[in-house]
């Protein structure tokens, strides 16, 4: 009845619809995907194939789907524009046509039917220009979305159509697809009867294609199986290939703003290979231009560096320091930026010693190792200076004073998700950076404060000037007040000019987010840290005797713009404190936060204190 329908329906001008969407989808796409193989695709191939099996972490899995999640598009979405990724690295073919299966019951009079509806869909993406991977994401929830709505073309009437170049070698339209199964489950209980499905994956000695990469989501990570013809490749090429699809997906929640070309997808051994391999070629160099014999290069990956904690109370921060003399660390971060985007997920902060940086070029020369967008320093409100490209003074703050715990800019609607702190001059005493993990911080908090924040928001009330805060043109970075009142209502916030030239701002926020890319809650605010109970009493005193209380620099407030309890705030304090994590700057330290998931703030301090500080990857709250 299905079939007779389906011959019934696609005819005449749905028939062409449905055939001009593919006819113009498939214009112009390659043959055949050009893989490196093992062996050179034979004239004549048979079905001969093996089955791969193998599983992906239950972290990496959830934080795929927190990606997802925030990316707007499906796991499958995500998975595939990761498997184009990898064979787009692999085969240099920026034009990556993919097949996959899609169950075709988009009527609902097929619901109750038993039979076998299924399709096959050809997805075609465009890989070109090197796009950032959330622009890839968004291009393959675009194809994906088109084959959706013309899914009724049965493939063998679509081949037949377009009737492309046939061989007895490579399968027509597409010789690579992927699979999600998201419905089936293990197991079934009816009354009197238990189902539970058999894996007989690595059984299966025949393939109709030369990959077939099949996922089936488990209750905490995905399952998976490799389908592949052994008249092409061997097995060990296949589990490194699924080695790679696992390091290109951990690079892709490590960096998921990254361009394709900068996500690693070599294993960790096989960086450290090649980085022996250049350092042998160096040291023959050197033997033959010095006549010496270079010292053998034997370290492992996990030999070069050194992965620890400052006291086994505290696993914050981890310390990364060297293994020995040679190591160059922006050299070490390039080849190594998925460890370190997942310790610093892990523990919100590194600290990074003993590398011998002495200098800020140093400093400088290590950013870039990290494939991060560095930010400017918008809506400032503590003096700093610029003294390099998008690295400033920490703070200008005076040296007796102390600075309280804080995530950077909190405030403004883009704010920074990592922070780099480098110590060119530790203080005489003093000084040190106290850090907090805001996760903590968060469950210590009561879930009743917890809940009046998560309704009302916090509301930031700043008034600018030339004495106890920044004036607005050094804040805002301009003079024009056009300029500020532009920025200040795409920012949401309340513009008011005060008689004089004088600016007051307000400002309503969320006091608390979820991580972008863990999905964990955290306290995210400058609640306490602006609260007038959070003053000094002398200085409090005295900021109220010269000031009204709508008059003073900063002031917070429910977003209602009722009054936050001073003893509320005192628990907030409370909360950090009991977090408190300190040690001393040693010359050439680099601490890098994670400003989303650990807050800091500044000890007063006596003598020459020089630390410098840079923010980068900015994450916007009113981005779709």
């Amino acid at each position: 009845d299905f079939a007779q329908w389906q011959r019934e329906w696609l005819q005449g001008e749905v028939l062409e619809r449905q055939l001009g969407y593919w006819k113009e989808q498939l214009a112009g796409a390659p043959a055949v995907l050009e893989l490196p193989t093992d062996y050179p695709r034979p004239a004549v191939q048979t079905l001969c194939g093996e089955t791969y099996s193998f599983k992906f972490p239950p972290g990496l899995t959830e934080s795929l789907e927190v990606l997802s999640r925030r990316e707007g598009v499906t796991l499958f979405m995500t998975l595939l524009a990761a498997w184009q990724t990898l064979l787009y690295r692999y085969s240099g073919q920026e034009d990556i046509v993919i097949g996959t299966d899609i169950a075709n019951r988009n009527q609902a009079e097929t619901e109750e039917l038993i039979g076998f509806f299924v399709n096959q869909l050809v997805l075609r993406t465009n890989l070109s220009g090197n796009p950032s991977f959330p622009k890839l994401l968004g291009r393959v929830r675009e194809v994906m979305l088109g084959a959706y709505v013309h899914q009724d073309m049965p493939f063998e009437k679509l081949v037949e159509v377009l009737n492309p170049d046939r061989s007895l070698s490579p399968t027509p339209l597409f010789q690579a697809k992927l699979i999600l199964h998201n419905a089936p489950k293990p197991r079934v209980e009816l009354p009197g009867l238990a189902l539970e499905a058999i894996d007989d994956s690595d059984q299966i000695k025949t393939i109709k294609f030369d990959l077939l990469l099949n996922f089936v989501e488990g209750e905490s990570e995905l399952l998976g199986s490799v389908n592949y013809s052994t008249e092409l490749f061997e097995t060990s090429t296949i589990v490194r290939m699924i080695e790679h699809l696992q390091t290109l997906l951990g690079s892709i929640v490590a960096f998921p703003d990254s361009q394709l070309n900068a996500l690693e997808y070599l294993t960790e051994a096989e960086i450290q290979q090649r980085v022996l391999e250049k350092r042998r070629r160096e040291q023959s160099k050197i033997m033959k231009l010095k006549t010496i014999k270079p010292k053998p290069v034997i370290q492992s990956a996990r030999q070069l560096i050194k992965a620890g904690y400052l006291s086994s109370e505290k696993k914050l921060p981890l310390v990364v320091q060297p293994a020995d003399d040679d190591v160059d660390l922006p050299d070490w971060a390039r080849h190594n930026q998925v460890f370190i985007r997942s310790a610093l997920l892990k523990h919100g902060a590194l600290l990074f010693r003993g590398f011998g940086l002495a200098t800020q070029p140093d400093f400088e020369q290590f950013l870039p190792s990290l494939n991060a967008q560095l930010m400017t320093y918008m809506e400032g409100a503590t003096p700093r200076t610029l003294v390099g490209e998008k690295v400033y003074t920490s703070t200008e703050y005076p040296r007796d004073q102390s600075i309280a715990f804080h995530n950077e800019l909190t405030y403004v609607t883009a704010w920074p998700k990592m922070i780099w702190f480098y110590c060119i001059q530790p203080a005489d005493s003093g000084g040190e950076t106290p850090i907090a993990d805001v996760r903590r911080v968060f469950e210590r908090i009561d879930v009743s404060i917890r809940k009046r924040f998560a309704e009302k928001g916090w509301m930031l009330v700043r008034n600018f000037g030339d004495s106890l805060s920044l004036p607005w043109e050094r804040s805002f970075h301009t003079t024009d007040k056009a300029e500020v009142e532009a920025y200040c209502r795409n920012a949401g916030i309340e513009v008011e000019w005060k008689q004089g030239g004088g600016l007051r701002t307000r400002q309503v926020r969320p006091a608390m987010t979820t991580h972008p890319h863990t999905g964990e809650p955290v306290w995210f605010n400058h609640v306490a840290f602006w609260h007038l109970s959070s003053l000094d009493k002398q200085v409090r005193d005295a900021m109220l005797g010269m000031f009204t209380e709508e008059e003073v620099p900063y002031h917070t407030y429910y977003g209602d713009g009722t009054c936050i309890e001073d003893s509320v705030v005192e628990e907030i304090r409370e909360a950090y404190e009991a977090e408190r994590v300190e040690f001393g700057w040693q010359r050439g330290d680099i601490l890098m936060l994670d400003n989303m998931l650990v807050a800091h703030g500044r000890n007063p301090f006596e003598g020459m204190r020089k630390v410098i500080v840079a923010m980068g990857e900015g994450f916007d709250l009113t981005a779709d």
